[in-house]
């Protein structure tokens, strides 16, 4: 999957990543809730910087190989 080109330092939330990929809000969520996504706690929300969900992507991308 080819992911859009964003700043590296764009903060994203858990709804922007989930319409990018395919996946549940919540889904999202619960990577960030475990850790397996860094982020950082914004009242209810997540804010995710661009990188650092680019690099988690990768990551599990090359696992599911």
């Amino acid at each position: 999957m080819e992911l859009p080109e964003k700043d590296a330092t764009e903060i994203v939330t858990t709804n922007e990543i989930a319409q990018i990929v395919g996946v549940s809000a919540r889904t999202v969520q619960r990577w960030c809730h475990s850790g397996e996504l860094p982020a950082k706690r914004v009242g209810y929300n997540f804010a995710i910087v661009w990188s650092d969900f680019v690099s988690f992507w990768q990551a599990r991308s090359e696992i599911k190989k």
